[in-house]
């Protein structure tokens, strides 16, 4: 393993640990069962996308669609949650109750992916240099894992601080954040 393999590693995970610290402020009840689950969903996405990438990359004509146009669906994926979760947090604002955001699988799901496109190209390029692809996708995915669950918790850890006051507004803050990274991802794109 190279310190080149995990400073990738850690620049893949840096939105999901993003997602995750917000996830985590903004939790009624943040358990430990919920930071494993979505570590471990945001970790098996990163390690997978690079693996499809890798495995598809002899055939880039294929899915030239998604090599051109993935920060554009990254962008949308992101900015579609993140206005969900702020008007979530809006409606729970003028009721006075904290928001719960939704931790379905199905956002969960969309989260996941949406912070992972960019391992897909890395995965393609882990194919032309010939990396050991075991290697490469078991660091990506633990990397992340462990950022995303020490976000989640650091999220928890603020949340708890600033009691209800940051909790009010976690929901509509973490929305601007999903909103900010799919902004960042499209100008890089």
């Amino acid at each position: 393993m190279t310190i080149t393999l995990l400073l990738i590693s850690v620049g893949l995970a840096t939105d999901a640990f993003a997602v995750s610290m917000g996830y985590g402020v903004s939790l009624i009840r943040p358990t430990q069962k919920i930071a494993l689950i979505m570590a471990f969903t945001f970790g098996l996405f990163q390690a997978l996308m690079p693996v499809l990438g890798w495995a598809l990359g002899w055939s880039l004509s294929d899915f030239s669609f998604i090599l051109h146009h993935h920060h554009w669906i990254a962008f949308l994926l992101l900015v579609w949650v993140g206005g969900k979760m702020i008007l979530d947090g809006l409606r729970a604002h003028k009721t006075n109750a904290p928001g719960q955001p939704d931790t379905k699988w199905r956002q969960l799901i969309i989260l996941a992916f949406a912070t992972s496109i960019d391992a897909f190209t890395v995965g393609i390029t882990l194919a032309l240099t010939q990396n050991d692809i075991f290697v490469s996708v078991l660091t990506i995915g633990i990397v992340t894992f462990l950022l995303c669950y020490i976000g989640f918790q650091l999220g928890r850890l603020a949340g708890r601080l600033s009691g209800h006051f940051l909790k009010n507004k976690a929901t509509i803050i973490g929305g601007l954040v999903l909103i900010g990274i799919g902004v960042k991802i499209l100008l890089a794109g």
